[in-house]
């Protein structure tokens, strides 16, 4: 479900600047990213286990440039659903 910043944008037509863009309103929603930290507080596991879930892919995240990982908050509420019905990601 990751979706690319330029199907949020689409160009200006009558602008004068060439490369101006202006945002896509209809597609304004924005998930919140949370740290490996933040996940595992709400999963009750340890950072590392978080962080060992996202090298083997059993949790969705994304990676950040000099900052580590980030997660979907949508991707923490979706396992603890999984979870609840009896399907571990360990």
């Amino acid at each position: 479900m990751t979706e690319n910043i330029l199907s949020r944008i689409m160009p200006i037509g009558n602008s004068k600047r060439k490369g101006c863009i202006k945002m896509d309103n209809t597609q304004e929603k924005r998930e919140r990213l949370i740290t490996p930290e933040q996940a595992a507080e709400r999963l009750v596991v340890s950072p590392l286990t978080i962080k060992k879930w996202l090298r083997q892919g059993k949790l969705q995240g994304v990676k950040i440039f000099g900052s580590g990982w980030r997660i979907r908050e949508t991707e923490i509420d979706n396992l603890i659903e999984r979870s609840e019905g009896g399907n571990n990601p360990r």
